[in-house]
């Protein structure tokens, strides 16, 4: 979460920024340091190859709210989890919208984790889908 937040910021997507990030925060996780890599490559390359298609479906999903109106924190947390709900499909979508609320509850403002929750709450419902990653939940 921390990276897509620094990349939206800095509007820096590329492979340098992310060589960069990693040298700072080496991976870590529970299951290692391989696991950790392979979700982290994953889910950054779905949220850096469909960067459009995630935003879109976000507008769509926010009431009105466009991509710039949206406080950058609760906006890399709602890319992850689109990313991770449309294009990792090993992922239940109901753990990526609880780890992002939980994330909002943490690094967001008082009322993060409720923007955060309807958002992804519509998208999971397929209102503004990204895409279906072919699965049930």
């Amino acid at each position: 979460m921390r990276l897509v937040y620094q990349m939206s910021v800095t509007g820096d997507w590329s492979d340098e920024e992310k060589a960069g990030f990693l040298a700072e925060n080496p991976y870590g996780g529970g299951d290692g340091p391989e696991a950790g890599n392979a979700y982290f490559d994953a889910v950054l390359a779905a949220v850096k190859d469909n960067l459009k298609d995630i935003d879109d479906a976000i507008e769509r999903s926010s009431d009105n709210w466009k991509i710039g109106r949206i406080a950058k924190v609760d906006l890399a947390i709602i890319r992850l989890a689109a990313a991770e709900m449309a294009y990792i499909p090993d992922i239940p979508t109901a753990v990526s919208v609880n780890e992002a609320v939980d994330l909002a509850k943490r690094y967001g403002s008082d009322r993060s984790y409720e923007f955060v929750n309807g958002v992804l709450g519509r998208l999971a419902r397929g209102g503004a889908a990204v895409v279906d990653k072919g699965g049930s939940d």
